[in-house]
């Protein structure tokens, strides 16, 4: 059966080594000769193999491993041990992480320079190996894996370790974890069915947490213990638990997103048709997880074994990788040409890099010929810019280039000479997310009563459309008195509000003061979801309520007043142009972001003059924030790329 791995382009040192491994190959020579005085522990693993006929595929097994062990590491520092026992202690949620990290931090300096390194062919034992073999194989005969060809199962049941953790003895504890839920569940299990029994498993605990993200690999017993961190960590504990299972799990990966910042990574499983079914430990299982961004731009699949390929570190060159490009398996890639602005000599390579919210990040490369450079295989829909690594620095080797939904090309040149006035609201992009957390309010109420149960009470105002800003203002003409007023939310909307005012007049600029009232429970008990939130003058906080329906949120007055106005606010990003601060607009010419001025915003909008026409736009806050995005400006509207 043709296998999932000998599908990708770039195959490497697996099909040399799996043919022949004898006294012994040059992939696993070089290995034994970088491992010093350590020799002897791999030769063992070798030789034990090696005089048995009937373990000859382990044998080649334990060739591939060391074949492919160079460059393979953990970290070992007890300040990251520090960290990752501190941040994930009881009652493990996102305000507990973020007191022990900032508690930390006025501590020590998380600088993984300053880590021990231990190279796993310097330290590995022969009885580590021979064990992880042995039960890797012993898995492999499960019904949800006997269709894994053998190159399969080196990339996806066999590797001791995922990343730079440090090593442990993982294996053992994880068999006896979760065997169990698929013995329990019959002897017929698919490589999906077992993945989703062994996933909703990892639900059931399973707390995401962004926050945690900066962290290396943490390792098996690390992520087992706390249950909680980044998609890092999830996507790893799934490939621990699965393929102790004999589960054929790995990680596919996006180096930077095209259309926002940070990278994601999720897990796949191989079926019997050899398709990688992605899913996302944790948190979604195989065929129900949609990766919540439709451009990719490049996508990559981590193996054990080494590739040749040009590395996405600047300044590295061609060098042997642990990655493969799997982009056409996610979305209908082109090759895309850009003609170069600096003189650069051929065969030389560039960078094609993507804006990730600060700067601009590489992704993929391309062989520079005749002044232009070919990027292969990248998707379209998205804003690209060609680099040059030179003395140590990246140098801008191309204008913005916009790659349409149709395939359509457009290099970005300012255009001095004819400017515009444009209005702009907002320096990112208003996303889907976003959108989804502004309609739940649509079909919310304002209502004043003057008993505390709000029995007879009188809607003041609907809000009728999804509110598209961040501040909204509404007045109201009726002129009764009440002592009690509130947000009365939406069905399944948990009730979600970030700011909430009452003013006695129209004009007024400071809101009517109370007693907060309400469904005093938040989501998942959070402390920074509670009815306070709701009026603590601060955007990016917000009221949510322990149950999609039957919360509110309001003031005790005191006494009855009149309500003239009410402002408020959906949970957002914050990203609107906010009064007080100071915007500057800036665009893109000969190799930088030119400042064109800067504004103190007085309203939630700024104009500016004189912008050159056919510019590549951004808009930076600079009193907070760390979100934007370029735009291009066309007929009275921001266009985000």
């Amino acid at each position: 059966m043709k296998s999932l791995f000998k599908t990708i382009v770039h195959y490497t040192v697996l099909i040399s080594l799996v043919a022949s491994c004898s006294r012994y190959s040059a992939e696993v020579e070089r290995t034994l000769k970088l491992a010093g005085d350590n020799r002897s522990e791999l030769e063992k693993v070798l030789e034990h193999y090696r005089q048995h006929s009937e373990s000859r595929q382990k044998y080649r097994a334990a060739c591939f491993l060391i074949a492919n062990m160079p460059g393979l590491f953990g970290y070992h520092s007890p300040v990251f041990d520090t960290y990752k026992e501190e941040c994930t202690k009881p009652p493990r949620d996102h305000i507990q992480a973020r007191k022990a990290l900032d508690s930390l931090n006025s501590i020590y300096t998380f600088n993984m320079n300053s880590f021990t390194v231990l190279y796993d062919l310097h330290v590995i034992t022969a009885e580590y190996l021979i064990k992880n073999i042995d039960m890797a194989f012993e898995v492999w005969q499960k019904p949800w894996a006997k269709h894994t060809g053998f190159d399969d199962f080196c990339n996806y049941i066999l590797p001791y370790r995922i990343g730079n953790e440090a090593l442990e003895d993982w294996r053992e504890d994880a068999y006896n974890r979760y065997m169990p839920l698929l013995e329990a569940q019959g002897a017929n299990l698919s490589a999906i069915e077992a993945a989703t029994v062994i996933n909703n498993e990892l639900k059931k605990e399973w707390i995401f947490n962004f926050d945690l993200a900066f962290m290396p690999h943490w390792g098996y017993a690390s992520i087992q213990r706390a249950k909680m961190g980044s998609c890092k960590e999830g996507v790893d504990w799934a490939c621990y638990a699965m393929r102790a299972a004999g589960i054929p799990v790995g990680i596919d990966f996006v180096h930077q997103w095209p259309r926002r910042s940070h990278r994601h990574l999720w897990n796949f499983v191989v079926e019997k048709n050899n398709k990688a079914i992605i899913f996302l430990g944790g948190e979604e299982n195989p065929g129900y997880y949609v990766v919540d961004q439709s451009v990719f731009g490049k996508v990559y699949r981590n193996t054990y074994s080494l590739q040749k390929g040009f590395s996405l570190q600047p300044g590295a060159g061609y060098r042997l990788l642990r990655y493969i490009d799997v982009s056409d398996q996610y979305f209908d890639p082109v090759d895309i040409k850009v003609e170069l602005n600096i003189s650069v000599k051929n065969n030389e390579y560039a960078y094609m890099s993507v804006f990730d919210n600060r700067t601009w990040a590489p992704i993929h490369y391309g062989q520079i010929k005749g002044g232009s450079v070919v990027f292969k295989n990248i998707q379209k829909d998205l804003a690209l810019m060609a680099f040059v690594y030179s003395n140590g620095i990246m140098i801008p080797a191309s204008e913005p280039v916009l790659v349409y939904p149709d395939g359509a090309i457009l290099p970005v040149v300012p255009d001095t000479a004819r400017t515009q006035e444009i209005t702009l609201r907002r320096k990112y992009y208003l996303g889907d997310l976003q959108i989804e957390r502004y309609g739940l309010m649509r079909g919310g109420k304002f209502q004043g009563a003057n008993n505390p149960d709000f029995r007879e009470a009188d809607d003041l105002y609907l809000i009728e459309e999804t509110p598209m800003f961040i501040r909204n203002k509404v007045y109201i003409n009726n002129k009764k008195k009440y002592r009690y007023v509130r947000y009365l939310p939406p069905e399944n909307s948990w009730s979600t509000i970030a700011e909430l005012a009452f003013f006695g007049n129209q004009a007024d600029t400071i809101p009517l003061e109370g007693k907060i009232i309400g469904v005093d429970c938040s989501f998942l008990d959070l402390a920074d979801r509670t009815l306070e939130h709701a009026f603590d003058n601060k955007i990016s906080s917000w009221y949510e309520s322990c149950n999609p329906n039957g919360g509110w949120v309001g003031l005790d007055l005191g006494i009855s007043k009149q309500v003239a106005k009410i402002t408020f606010s959906p949970r957002n990003d914050d990203n609107d142009v906010r009064p007080g601060d100071q915007h500057c607009l800036y665009y893109w010419i000969n190799g930088r972001w030119k400042l064109h001025e800067c504004q103190i915003a007085r309203t939630d909008s700024l104009v500016f003059k004189n912008v050159p026409t056919n510019a590549f736009l951004l808009l930076r806050n600079h009193t907070r924030g760390r979100e934007e995005r370029p735009f291009r400006y066309e007929n009275g509207k921001q266009i985000w790329w």
